[in-house]
């Protein structure tokens, strides 16, 4: 896997993946996450980086929604979307995601993911929608990257819709059906937003524009909402049960 993606200050010195950074407390566990137990890190995924081969599969993909006849027949308005992939390693298991964020149009379909190169035919839609937050019991019954439930904060602000992040996460621990800690995690997320996209009844393109990236064109790379950005925390930490208090 090549080299992570940063974001990092000059002044002082702490590095900003997504969800957080090593030198903060673990809202899930209670425990720094780069706190050590006999040596070795309490948090097997403390943080998530951000791969350039990752952005690479996120421009494939993307290119091949763009000429899609679904995409190309859209209503003007709702040509936008968020785009993310996640690789994950564990138990000796590869896992390959890519999905979309749950708002707006679900352009992506499993034809799409034929022109990705970088391991080329073991890529899968992540299969796992994010819990509603409608009901107001909507931070209840989550799930972490292991498998275990978790219920985050209930002061958590909701999220009106959840981010591709959120969809990959759920998904990868629905995958590890043995609990496994992960050997590694990487995670990307993109924006999609045509010129002519506008609010609608249920989809508005300007949600996305408040937490993109480097912007080039019409697409750009991105980092979750804030409300996902909370919940990010809960569902990487892989902190086992009889540790927390």
């Amino acid at each position: 896997m090549s080299m992570p993606l940063r974001l990092g200050s000059e002044k002082t010195g702490v590095v900003d993946y997504r969800g957080g950074n090593e030198s903060q407390k673990c809202p899930r566990c209670g425990y720094g996450r780069n706190s050590t137990k006999g040596g070795k890190l309490l948090h097997g995924t403390p943080v998530l980086p951000e791969t350039a081969a990752l952005r690479t599969v996120l421009s494939e993909v993307s290119k091949a929604i763009l000429v899609s006849s679904t995409f190309q027949a859209a209503d003007d308005r709702k040509r936008f979307f968020m785009l993310g992939a996640l690789a994950a390693t564990f138990g000796g298991r590869e896992v390959y995601l890519v999905a979309t964020s749950k708002g707006g149009t679900d352009y992506l379909k499993l034809g799409h993911l034929d022109d990705i190169t970088w391991h080329k035919g073991k890529w899968q839609i992540a299969p796992v929608d994010p819990p509603s937050d409608d009901s107001g019991t909507g931070w209840k019954g989550w799930s972490t990257i292991m498998g275990e439930r978790v219920d985050l904060d209930p002061h958590i602000p909701n999220y009106s819709t959840p981010c591709a992040a959120i969809r990959l996460l759920l998904s990868l621990g629905s995958l590890n059906t043995q609990h496994r800690k992960m050997d590694s995690v990487a995670l990307a997320e993109m924006v999609y937003i045509d010129k002519a996209a506008k609010p609608g009844p249920r989809e508005n393109p300007d949600l996305y524009r408040t937490h993109h990236g480097s912007m080039s064109g019409s697409s750009w790379t991105a980092r979750s909402c804030g409300p996902c950005e909370r919940r990010i925390p809960y569902l990487i930490c892989d902190v086992p049960k009889n540790l927390i208090e």
